[in-house]
């Protein structure tokens, strides 16, 4: 083999594959089944070489990798010529066999091709995952609950070079509007994004060949197959007779638990289970794990000419098999890349674990209280029982109910509330604020009945004006609040929380943020669980937000004039959450109609104007300059109740990041100090609406 024209499929190999009916003129031939050509005789010193493959001649007289493999080959022949000489059925030598395998696998040019092959396929699909600015923030997990390493070493390493600059930051707070601020302009700071990775794909083809060909000649240079030569020399190895047997370029096919028949080279060693040497034209060895490895002769022309890449030879021609050339190698290619692909995203975003505590099964709801005001007629008093009772039979159905204790419908709502019998004197009285963006009609409330938790429904006398009202605007309205209230007495039962240790933020920080939004899960739960019962409603929270923004800033602007003067931040703090808290949970319930109703219409991930995109929310946030925020909240509202496993502490947590994005458009910046306690930095108030 020694020259420049060197064979990676030796010659004396080959040979068991001479054309049956070459003629003294034609010297040694084979016929030759190229991809995409008809079978045609070719001289076998023209098949398998390339030049220079494994290295090119020394010029300082040191010995080459050429001068290895071919010192090898008088090793290989024997081994060979031992198989060749035995009878068919034959139990051989499993450690000569083993080694012969191993050489003339690994030698081959199908190894360069088939990891070039490979290569390819798992740079585009990587480039597909992360090869446009989607990709890359999926990548980076740039929407993880907390901001990941990824994220952390983008914002410390700028705190870090404002501080070298001599810049007067607070590190603290800092890193916590960069991190939120990656996230809501992510796609803004990679501008040339596809121009620049479709650079580094073209670079990578260019580059692969020649990476690939360095690390097999040092591969097999360096001569270290013992892995390879344990695991065929483990197999029980057998000459079988066998006619029109073909020699693919791969070499030798294998089967293991995992994978069907394929190039050996692409099932590995690991769980082996069969493995198959095409000797000539008349015999093969077979390798088998466990007993009852057969395949007919045309079974097994039909798999190597499969799991070839380029080409096989054969002792005569076979143009049927030319259409099957490659099928099985490309497949087993593209099974391998699938696997190194998930393997890399899998390493890059590990799979969490489910940490919801498992419910079991709700019992149906058997009896609960209904109360009506004693001066109610007779009529109205039967069609407000008809409505509730249809309601609560058809909800029922579908929500854990079990634990609805009763409903009541009152006049006064504030009083009715603040008199309803709690059944534990631990528990404190209801009372009924007025909020700034206005006064509750229904509430759902947890009371104790004989130690046992309950849930209490109080609805004001609006709702049952609305049931009873000749109006369908009207109707829908109450009906929708009536459906509400008994999806959020459901909730608590469908949706349980396991705290993991280490998971929960539960400093002090954390948890005056969270008290702010503590509703805002739920209320976008139950509005996407109510969409169908008022498709109208995304329509009216857009317009309440829309009105509800203007006051939000009147009341900051007065709030920040308060402070000049008292200096009091715990007062413009409370008077912050107290508006803004309000804000985030109509945002939340805007958001889950949209994805009810997209869901009721079969468009769970619509977005489009008519389906309720985000551009009437855009539009009322856009003078406190939140467009992008509504949308981040949405995707993580939407992640949160996409699967049961996603509703964790630690995710109902992180909602409270969106709540200091919020803060920060009102000039209200708090920050956790060491110790877990919160620091306001007071900025500029809200320009004026």
């Amino acid at each position: 083999m020694a020259g420049k024209r060197q064979h990676y499929i030796p010659r004396f190999l080959q040979r068991g594959f001479l054309a049956s009916d070459r003629e003294e003129r034609d010297g040694e031939c084979t016929w030759w089944h190229f991809r995409g050509n008809p079978p045609r005789k070719l001289a076998i010193s023209h098949v398998g070489v390339r030049e220079h493959f494994y290295s090119r001649a020394a010029t300082n007289g040191e010995r080459t990798l050429d001068d290895v493999i071919t010192d090898q080959e008088s090793r290989v022949q024997s081994d060979l010529q031992y198989a060749r000489i035995s009878l068919a059925g034959d139990r051989l030598d499993a450690e000569r066999i083993g080694a012969l395998v191993t050489h003339l696998v690994l030698r081959t040019a199908y190894i360069r091709s088939a990891l070039g092959d490979a290569g390819e396929k798992i740079t585009q699909a990587m480039l597909n995952s992360v090869g446009s600015p989607a990709g890359l923030r999926k990548l980076l997990d740039v929407d993880a609950p907390a901001p990941t390493a990824q994220v952390r070493a983008i914002t410390s390493g700028v705190v870090e070079r404002l501080e070298a600059e001599g810049h007067d930051v607070i590190p603290a707070l800092l890193e916590r509007t960069l991190a939120y601020h990656v996230r809501e302009n992510f796609e803004d700071f990679i501008p040339e994004f596809d121009w620049t990775f479709g650079g580094v794909q073209a670079e990578i083809v260019r580059q692969l060949p020649v990476i690939i060909a360095r690390s097999h000649q040092a591969t097999l240079a360096e001569g270290n197959f013992g892995a390879w030569d344990s695991a065929l020399s483990k197999l029980a190895w057998t000459k079988a007779s066998l006619q029109s047997v073909v020699l693919p370029d791969c070499i030798a096919v294998a089967r293991s638990s995992k994978m069907d028949w394929a190039p050996l080279l692409l099932v590995g060693t690991q769980d082996l289970d069969a493995c198959i040497l095409p000797l000539d034209d008349s015999s093969v060895l077979i390798g088998a794990a466990s007993e009852g490895v057969s395949v007919s002769a045309g079974e097994l022309s039909d798999i190597c000419a499969a799991c070839s890449d380029d080409f096989f030879i054969a002792a005569s021609p076979m143009p049927e098999l030319s259409g099957a050339l490659g099928r099985r190698s490309g497949q087993a290619v593209v099974h391998l890349v699938q696997d190194a692909v998930e393997d890399v995203q899998s390493s890059v975003h590990p799979p969490s674990f489910p940490r919801v505590a498992p419910s079991p099964p709700a019992p149906r709801l058997r009896e609960y209280t209904l109360s009506m005001p004693a001066d109610l007629g007779e009529e109205h008093a039967a069609l407000l029982t008809e409505a509730v009772r249809e309601s609560v039979e058809d909800f029922s159905a579908v929500f854990p109910l079990h634990m609805l204790d009763g409903i009541t419908i009152a006049r006064n709502y504030a009083q009715t509330l603040q008199e309803l019998d709690m059944g534990d004197p631990r528990l404190p009285a209801q009372t009924s604020s007025p909020r700034p963006d206005g006064v509750g009609v229904g509430r759902c409330v947890s009371v104790s009945r004989n130690g046992v938790k309950k849930q209490h429904i109080v609805l004001g006398w609006p709702v049952a004006q609305g049931l009873l009202s000749d109006r369908p605007d009207a109707q829908r309205a109450s009906i929708h609040t009536m459906a509400k209230m008994l999806v959020s007495a459901s909730f608590d039962e469908s949706h349980v929380l396991q705290d993991s240790e280490g998971t929960c933020p539960a400093g002090p920080f954390t948890h005056i943020l969270h008290r702010a939004i503590s509703t805002v899960p739920s209320q976008y739960y139950i509005s996407r669980a109510t969409a169908s019962v008022d498709t109208e409603a995304s329509a009216r929270y857009a317009a309440f937000i829309k009105g509800y923004v203007p006051d939000i800033m009147v009341a900051l602007q007065q709030a920040h004039v308060r402070y000049q003067a008292s200096e009091d931040v715990n007062e413009l703090l409370e008077t912050a959450l107290s508006y803004v808290g309000p804000l985030i949970e109509h945002v939340a319930q805007w958001c889950g109609h949209v994805d009810g109703h997209n869901k009721s219409s079969g468009d769970p991930q619509s977005s489009g104007t008519t389906a309720g995109g985000h551009e009437p929310i855009q539009a009322a946030l856009a003078p406190l300059q939140l467009g992008r925020w509504s949308s981040l909240l949405h995707g993580d509202l939407r992640t949160l109740f996409e699967v049961p496993e996603n509703f964790t502490t630690e995710g109902v947590y992180a909602l409270t990041s969106h709540l200091e994005r919020a803060l920060w458009s009102v000039g209200i910046h708090p920050w956790p100090m060491d110790d877990g306690q919160m620091y306001v930095t007071v900025g500029a108030p809200p320009c004026p609406p």
